[in-house]
């Protein structure tokens, strides 16, 4: 829902229509923030990172989208992913993930081996064997 503040002649959002999701004042600027500190996070991984080559991409198009398009509507647009709140969520949890990925270091090798099937898909075992 947009309210237009006629003293001034702009259009503001009043609600996001989602419950529990708060309107954000500055999603630019919010998202600017958290998409720096993924790509902070992200260079603490190895170059040959699958999650930080994808994550980056990700990152870096989203950030150029949001430098590049003043307009709020226009962005939730171009990004496709629903309204800037819910790519503000999504990016806070992306943040999250980056944090910890950093900690449980997944680039590097397995300590032991895998259990046979681990890493086959579909899986090959079956529920009711054991």
């Amino acid at each position: 829902i947009l309210l237009l503040n006629r003293m001034i002649g702009v259009i503001t959002k009043a609600t996001t229509g989602l419950t529990g999701l708060s309107v954000v004042a500055k999603p630019h600027d919010r998202l600017r923030v958290l998409y720096k500190r993924i790509l902070m996070y992200l260079e603490q991984y190895p170059a040959d990172s699958r999650y930080r080559q994808a994550t980056e991409t990700i990152v870096k198009t989203r950030l150029d989208a949001v430098n590049s398009e003043p307009n709020a509507k226009h962005l939730e647009l171009k990004l496709g992913a629903g309204q800037l709140e819910e790519v503000i969520v999504a990016a806070e949890r992306e943040l999250v993930l980056a944090r910890q990925l950093r900690t449980f270091q997944p680039w590097k090798p397995l300590e032991g081996a895998p259990p046979p099937g681990q890493f086959t898909w579909p899986p090959t075992w079956k529920f009711n064997e054991k």
